[in-house]
């Protein structure tokens, strides 16, 4: 998990943050940092909602940083594209005079006084959708044409170039969990304004994780009232409007879901403007907007819309392998020892943003609260995770993870302890034991009958990414092996029995 690269951003994300400890650390952990901790501990526990860094974090996407290998829409391509969907458009106004007067100008409906068509938003979620969020804008237009300096609308970075053009349009990307959440149609691409279809592609592959520079994308153009036209970019196959060129659609009307074709690392919708002259237009009005004078945007949006999209408990590090769905390993029931994941993800996470962040027991007291304050740069989608470390001692029943951000309250229950019937059971019942922890050279892990065939060990890092595999194991026994090119520091051991998985933390410790 954790690289995962966009037709607009292009380097893997980095892990940073410092780690520190939750209110319970086991035995193993306490040898590991010996004095040292003892003196945190002790600094952390007395006050409460203390800063405290995440046990990791950081962007998820690099935003920017100069010229890409390739480009997702290219200005070669571009220029090919603009002449035969103007072509189109002029043809279905041949063949009908009347056309751009029936999509009711909006000039006009609208009574604002303007020549040009505004817009609502070209993404929704789903109906059924519950999430408090599903996307982030990573990269807008790029103003500035000198290759390797960024310029957006608001004389920002968030966008990019390359070596032989800038990037033409705006970038929506799902977030998080877009492999899956693209399976799942979260994201749907819809009408910013009425508008007739001048283009349509589909059937195209759209599970890519490379930027190619490659054309085969899936798409639809809508041209609007005032002879501007709309592209909806990178759509999935199969899930493209049955309308056909020359119908009609309405404002806020289905069009497509999000995939990752063309050239393309994520699934998200690359949406570009061109008036009726065939230039570009950003729809985003701001200080460094040289293309139009004002916004095109029924209401825009503000740079930053500061919010946490997702909040979640898991047994282990979700797994990321482009383009399969991620492996999230959220889970809502824990055994006491367990190790739960407390995560966090964040849309448009500003540097010094706090978050104020609570465990709430099963009488709705507050177990542990804590800030955290943001070391980071401006990332527009980015991730944290503590870890809570329930021992005997503590009750078993259902426990709250709450966080307070930006106005907003996020909360994510999770049981501990023996669970009544109806409730999803752990997976970490299973019987194992990883020695010696931490460890310097080699670990064994210890598991009695498990059922299922193979048994598989994996162990991954702190972002996610797969260090090792062990397979073939016998159902019963032990197994050693070396951790010596691991680096020191904290890594999930994940123990697969059959259909049936089960997490360890490990140190490595030199």
């Amino acid at each position: 998990m954790w690289a995962a690269e966009l037709c607009d951003v292009f380097e893997a994300p980095i892990l940073q943050g410092t780690s520190k400890p939750m209110k319970h650390l086991d035995a193993s952990l306490q040898t590991a940092f010996g004095a040292a901790l003892a003196i945190l501990m002790f600094a952390i526990q007395p006050a409460q909602a203390q800063n405290r860094a995440p046990q990791a974090g950081g962007p998820w996407y690099t935003l920017s940083g100069g010229a890409a290998p390739q480009a997702c829409v290219t200005g070669e391509q571009t220029a090919h594209l603009i002449p035969q969907l103007r072509a189109q458009a002029n043809a279905l106004l041949d063949a009908d005079p009347g056309l751009l007067e029936r999509l009711s100008p909006e000039a006009d409906t609208r009574g604002i006084g303007i020549s040009h068509v505004t817009f609502a938003s070209p993404i929704r979620h789903k109906g059924e959708f519950e999430e408090p969020g599903y996307y982030a804008v990573t990269n807008f237009v790029d103003h500035n044409l000198s290759p390797s300096t960024l310029s957006d609308y608001n004389c920002g970075t968030r966008t990019y170039d390359w070596a032989t053009g800038n990037h033409e349009g705006t970038d929506y990307i799902l977030w998080p969990y877009a492999w899956k959440r693209m399976d799942e149609n979260v994201m749907e691409f819809v009408a910013a304004a009425p508008g007739v279809i001048v283009g349509k592609v589909d059937g195209n592959f759209d599970r890519n994780c490379t930027l190619s520079g490659a054309t085969d994308w899936n798409a639809v153009y809508v041209l609007h009232s005032d002879s501007s036209i709309s592209w909806y970019l990178h759509l999935k196959s199969g899930s493209i409007t049955s309308k056909g060129i020359g119908e009609t659609v309405a404002e806020g009307e289905y069009l497509g879901t999000a995939g990752s074709s063309g050239s393309s690392t994520i699934p998200h919708l690359h949406f570009a403007v061109y008036d009726k002259f065939d230039n570009l237009v950003d729809p985003y009005m701001g200080t460094c907007n040289g293309l139009n004078p004002d916004s095109w945007w029924i209401s825009q949006e503000d740079y930053w819309v500061p919010g946490i999209n997702h909040i979640s408990t898991h047994s282990g590090l979700p797994v990321e392998d482009c383009p399969d769905p991620e492996i999230t390993n959220e889970q809502a029931a824990f055994d006491h020892g367990d190790t739960v994941f407390l995560m966090l993800w964040y849309k448009d996470l500003l540097n010094g943003a706090l978050t104020e962040l609570e465990i709430l027991d099963p009488t709705g007291a507050t177990y542990d609260d804590w800030d955290f304050v943001s070391p980071w740069d401006d990332f527009s989608a980015a991730w944290a995770y503590w870890f809570f470390i329930p021992t005997s001692a503590d009750p078993t029943g259902a426990y709250t993870f709450r966080a307070d951000f930006a106005g907003q309250t996020y909360e994510r229950e999770f049981w501990v302890g023996d669970m009544p019937s109806g409730l999803t059971p752990s997976d970490q019942d299973l019987d194992w034991t990883l020695y010696p922890n931490p460890s310097a050279g080699s670990v064994t892990v210890d598991y009695a009958a498990l059922p299922g065939q193979p048994l598989e060990v994996s162990v991954y890092d702190a972002t996610g990414r797969l260090q090792q595999q062990h397979k073939g194991f016998a159902r019963t026994g032990e197994n050693t092996w070396t951790l010596q090119h691991l680096a020191p520091g904290s890594y999930t051991v994940q123990l697969r029995a059959g259909n049936r998985t089960s997490h360890r933390l490990l140190m490595v410790a030199r």
